[in-house]
């Protein structure tokens, strides 16, 4: 007579706490998640910056294209360059491709301020969602200085 009533009370404290378990399981997996996808993305930025730098010194010695063909046509990494007032085009390396037209009609959240990176989100033209981190660092050669924007498609996690 006694066993009715407590088996009842033992199914609902199982749920309970099947419950509580599976919702802090499910915290501790979104928090891990999160966290490590920021770190990343974080190292990606410093990553992209100090390569901006070396594309530049780069292109002060040799003054070669800092990104191949085959990066721009695949939208893997595209490069622009602006003299350090900003009103003359040096390099566009953005390309005829889809992902060059969709950045150059960004332009507005592009990073303003040097040393500084941004992740653009965008859709392509069949529904596809993709991000570019980009990050905005000067060039300075003796007798010029260039702004260069660099962007290249962030890895997704």
């Amino acid at each position: 007579m006694w066993n009715k009533p407590f088996e009842k009370l033992r199914r609902r404290m199982t749920c309970l706490y099947a419950a509580i378990f599976g919702a802090l399981i499910l915290v501790i997996v979104a928090a891990a998640y999160t966290f490590i996808w920021w770190e990343i993305l974080a190292h990606e930025k410093e990553n992209l910056v100090a390569q901006i730098y070396h594309e530049g010194e780069e292109w002060v010695e040799s003054e070669e294209a800092p990104c191949s063909e085959a990066a721009i046509r695949s939208g893997k990494m595209l490069a622009y360059f602006v003299d350090a007032e900003g009103t003359r085009v040096i390099l566009n390396q953005l390309g005829q491709g889809e992902a060059g037209q969709e950045i150059m009609q960004h332009k507005a959240d592009w990073p303003k301020e040097l040393n500084t990176s941004r992740l653009l989100r965008m859709h392509g033209a069949n529904g596809e969602r993709y991000r570019y981190l980009a990050a905005v660092a000067p060039v300075i050669d003796a007798d010029k200085s260039w702004i260069v924007l660099m962007a290249k498609k962030a890895k997704t996690i």
